[in-house]
C-alpha cells in the first residue's frame, strides 16, 4: 500500500545544500588563513590545502562508496515502508534522515574543492574527475531527493505562513512611498549621470588616449556602487530576519565604502600623486551615491522618489513583500484546509445542525 509524503521542492533543498557547503568552506578557510598566519600566509595555506586534498584523494574509492550506500539505505527506509512507528514518527525519521543527507551532499561538495586544489598543484591526477564528477552527482541526486522530505510539522508551518503574512504587511507600509518608473531606467539615469559628472571632473587631469578608459572606469564604478546600495536596501526593506537586514542593509555598504577609501589609501601610500580633483570626484561621488540611495523617503519630494534609487528599489521591495503576502495568504489558507479535523464533528457543522434543530 502506498503513501502519499509532503515534500518540497528540489530547488529548496538545492539552495540550502549549497548553503551549507558554502558556509563549510567559509569556515575551513578562515580556520586554514587563521593558522597559516600573515607572514607568507597565502602560500602556506594553498600548500595545507593541497595537502589535505592529497588525504582525501587517497580516500575516496571507500568514502565515495559509502555514501552512496547510505543514501541507497536512507532513501529505501524513507519510501519502502521500513519507517517505524505511526505516520508522525515516519515523517519524523524522513525529516531527520532528509538533513543528514544534505549534510553528507555539503560535505561531498567541499570534498571536491580539496581535491580540486590537490590537481591544480598536481595535473597529473585530474584524471579522478572523469570518475569523480558522476558519483558526485548520483550522491546529490539521492541527497536531494531525501532532502525534500525535510518539511517541518503542519501547524509549525501554519504558524510560518501566519508570521510572514503579518510581517510582509507590515513592511509593505513602510513602502508606500516610492518610485512610479521603471528600476532599470532609473538606474540607468543615475548611474549615466553620476558617471559623467565624475568623468568631467577627472578630465582636466592629464590621461593623454586613455579617456575613454577614463569614462569605461568611473561608469563601471559607480555601476558597482549603485548596484551594492539597491541589494542593500532592498535587503533591509524585505529581510525579515533583523541579523541579515543589519549585515545586508547596513555591513554591506560600510564594507563597500571603506573598501574604496582603503583603495585611495593604498594609491597615496604606494606613491600614487592624486590630483586636487581625484579628491573632489570621489568627494561627488560619494555624496551622489549615499544621497540617491539613502536619502529618506518620507522626507524626499515626489520627484526625487520618482528617479533615486532610494524610491525605486523602495518600489521593487514592494512587488516582493506583495509576492511574498500573497504567497503567505494561499499557504495559510491551504494549510489550515489540510488540517486534520479533531473530535466526531467539525464543530462548523455541530452548530448549524443545532441551528436547524432550533428553527424546526
Amino acid at each position: 500500500m502506498s503513501e502519499k509524503f509532503e515534500t518540497r521542492s528540489v530547488k529548496e533543498t538545492a539552495s540550502e545544500t549549497a548553503l551549507i557547503s558554502s558556509l563549510m568552506l567559509i569556515c575551513l578557510a578562515l580556520l586554514i588563513f587563521g593558522l597559516a598566519g600573515s607572514d607568507d600566509g597565502g602560500a602556506r595555506a594553498l600548500e595545507w590545502t593541497a595537502s589535505a586534498g592529497k588525504l582525501l584523494y587517497g580516500q575516496l574509492e571507500w568514502t565515495l562508496g559509502v555514501y552512496i550506500t547510505t543514501l541507497l539505505a536512507f532513501y529505501a527506509v524513507s519510501i519502502g515502508g521500513q519507517v517505524l512507528g505511526g505516520t508522525v514518527e515516519a515523517a519524523n525519521t524522513r525529516r531527520v534522515l532528509g538533513f543528514i543527507a544534505e549534510l553528507m551532499a555539503a560535505a561531498t561538495l567541499a570534498l571536491v574543492a580539496f581535491v580540486a586544489v590537490h590537481c591544480w598543484q598536481n595535473p597529473a591526477n585530474w584524471a579522478v574527475f572523469i570518475i569523480l564528477l558522476p558519483v558526485v552527482g548520483i550522491i546529490l541526486f539521492l541527497a536531494l531527493q531525501l532532502g525534500s522530505f525535510l518539511v517541518p510539522d503542519l501547524e509549525i508551518r501554519i504558524a510560518l505562513a501566519e508570521s510572514t503574512r503579518a510581517q510582509a504587511r507590515e513592511q509593505l507600509a513602510r513602502v508606500r512611498r516610492r518610485s512610479r518608473r521603471s528600476f532599470w531606467l532609473v538606474f540607468g539615469v543615475n548611474a549615466a549621470a553620476i558617471g559623467l559628472g565624475v568623468f568631467l571632473l577627472m578630465l582636466p587631469v592629464d590621461v593623454g588616449d586613455s579617456a575613454f578608459l577614463l569614462w569605461l572606469l568611473c561608469v563601471g564604478l559607480v555601476t558597482l556602487m549603485l548596484l551594492t546600495t539597491a541589494v542593500a536596501s532592498h535587503g533591509r526593506l524585505t529581510f525579515r530576519d533583523r541579523e541579515a537586514r543589519i549585515f545586508i542593509g547596513f555591513l554591506l555598504p560600510s564594507f563597500m565604502y571603506l573598501g574604496l577609501a582603503m583603495a585611495v589609501i593604498g594609491l597615496i601610500v604606494g606613491g600614487v600623486a592624486l590630483p586636487p580633483r581625484a579628491g573632489l570626484a570621489l568627494t561627488v561621488l560619494i555624496v551622489a551615491t549615499v544621497t540617491t540611495g539613502y536619502w529618506r523617503r518620507t522626507q524626499a519630494p515626489r520627484w526625487f522618489l520618482d528617479w533615486s534609487m532610494q524610491g525605486v528599489t523602495a518600489k521593487s521591495a514592494a512587488r516582493s513583500l506583495t509576492k511574498e503576502y500573497v504567497k503567505a495568504v494561499r499557504s495559510s489558507r491551504e494549510l489550515k484546509a489540510a488540517r486534520p479535523v479533531r473530535g466526531n464533528l467539525p464543530r462548523r457543522l455541530f452548530d448549524g445542525l443545532r441551528a436547524a434543530v432550533r428553527q424546526g
